[in-house]
């Protein structure tokens, strides 16, 4: 049974990196995302490196009937991904009640319920061969509440907290379940959530390089929440010790006015 690295969200930013950063570890490697000209890119400059195999399976995971197609084409190729990586997510920003709201339902099946369903479906044969990793990623705005952006922060905690209880349960069986919560990154994610220019930013930004290198160093080290960059750890620490008020009060000034939203 061949064994894999899977990776969602893999055409563009932390995804791709991570792809390179495991086929630099000699992983084969399944790409999934919606945009497959960008994933033969990634497949094509994988393979002029690397020694290794990236099978390109373009699609959106949102949609049941694809991660359906997606389990059978794993069980037919008598495939055993081992490392299954949730990146796909997206976010947007605004007054919540301005906002579309077919696409805030989007984001939520994107961000929790295709990750949800994934964890389930491929933690079972992980289970089963008691050895596996799955990283989730979420982000440190999954440790408060974002006015501004208030679905994706929401999103980010369901994910930091499921993936915490995961571990927990799945610890019994050899198998690893850690969240990837990273802070401000160099992607495109801003543009497509419309908010604030990371250039006007106080908030410094890491390269996705560098955030996909600790993202796969935390799967090995086994780590269970992965925060990349001293500052985001100082943030996602410090955010307890103040009180909540204080908390919503500098997020949105961060995220609305900063963003020339309000």
């Amino acid at each position: 049974m061949k064994e894999l690295a899977l990776i969602t969200g893999a055409s563009s930013g932390i995804g791709y990196d991570m792809a390179i950063e495991l086929a630099s570890r000699s992983w084969d490697i399944i790409v999934v995302a919606r945009r497959e000209d960008q994933l033969n890119q990634l497949k094509s400059e994988i393979e002029s490196k690397f020694q290794t195999k990236v099978y390109v399976w373009p699609m959106d995971v949102t949609i049941d009937s694809n991660i359906d197609e997606l389990q059978a084409k794993i069980k037919k190729n008598k495939m055993f991904v081992s490392v299954l990586i949730n990146n796909a997510g997206f976010g947007s920003s605004g007054y919540f009640h301005t906002l579309d709201m077919d696409r805030e339902i989007n984001m939520i099946d994107l961000n929790i319920k295709a990750l949800v369903k994934l964890c389930h479906i491929f933690s079972q044969k992980m289970v089963e061969n008691k050895r596996g990793n799955i990283l989730n990623v979420g982000s440190v705005a999954a440790f408060q509440p974002g006015p501004g952006m208030s679905t994706y922060f929401a999103s980010k905690a369901f994910v930091l907290h499921f993936s915490e209880g995961l571990n927990e349960e799945l610890s019994k069986f050899g198998v690893k379940c850690s969240c990837l919560c990273p802070g401000t990154t160099k992607t495109e994610f801003f543009d497509v959530a419309q908010a604030m220019d990371l250039e006007a930013s106080p908030i410094p930004s890491m390269k996705s390089s560098d955030v996909a290198k600790i993202a796969i160093e935390g799967i090995e080290q086994k780590r269970v929440v992965i925060i990349p960059g001293l500052f985001n750890q100082l943030m996602a620490f410090s955010i307890r010790l103040i009180p909540r008020w204080i908390v919503r009060k500098f997020v949105k000034f961060l995220l609305l006015r900063r963003a020339n939203i309000e």
